[in-house]
């Protein structure tokens, strides 16, 4: 099922049974994946309408690339699928993993992250390439501002952390490839406060005068 954005929320429901993992939207057009391979679209919220698709993989996340006029979605074991006017077709990963987040940045720019580390940039042709020093982390979610890219995850224990520096973490552009720079942040260091009786220092007791 989904909830309808009202006062209150209302419950739609959808020409599926499977258990839907993502959804995205645009101006005129609601799209939302899950499990199974589940794909199902709407243009007002309420009536939805499931796409034919032989995909029967776990799909998680799906985004829209305004240029490109097409949405994207990835899932279980490296799976990306191209959502558009002729169909759904399965695009090439080149990893096993499995991809979480998906984002369309400016142009027609999209990436895709996942478990192990993983993140991959799709070019105009179609075609996905890994990104190198993205560290070990399972990432989880990928979104864009402009031509800046945001990618947040765990880490390997599972302490959350979110990565997102507009000066390290940005696409470039010009003459040079279009590569993120993922940063780790530095962590901060802990002051005592000044409240903390260990924080005061301790003072050397003075010693009596001798009469």
């Amino acid at each position: 099922a989904i909830l309808r954005a009202q006062q209150p929320w209302t419950a739609v429901a959808t020409p599926t049974m499977q258990t839907l993992w993502g959804v995205t939207a645009d101006v005129n057009r609601f799209v939302a994946v899950g499990e199974g391979g589940a794909i199902v679209y709407s243009n007002d919220g309420i009536r939805w309408t499931a796409v034919l698709s032989t995909m029967n993989r776990w799909l998680v996340d799906v985004a829209r690339s305004p240029v490109l006029n097409l949405y994207v979605a990835v899932g279980e074991g490296g799976t990306i699928v191209r959502i558009d006017a002729r169909g759904v077709t399965r695009e090439r990963s080149g990893v096993s993993a499995t991809l979480r987040g998906v984002g369309g940045c400016a142009g027609a720019d999209l990436y895709a992250a996942g478990d192990a580390g993983i993140v991959l940039r799709r070019s105009s042709d179609g075609a996905w390439q890994a990104l190198r020093d993205t560290g070990s982390e399972a990432w989880t979610g990928v979104d864009c501002d402009g031509d800046r890219v945001a990618i947040a995850g765990l880490l390997p224990r599972g302490a959350p952390r979110a990565t997102f520096d507009p000066q390290t973490i940005r696409r470039r552009t010009g003459s040079r490839a279009s590569t993120p720079r993922l940063a780790r942040p530095r962590p901060r260091p802990i002051r005592p406060s000044p409240r903390d009786p260990q924080s005061r220092r301790r003072r050397t007791p003075r010693r009596a005068p001798r009469s």
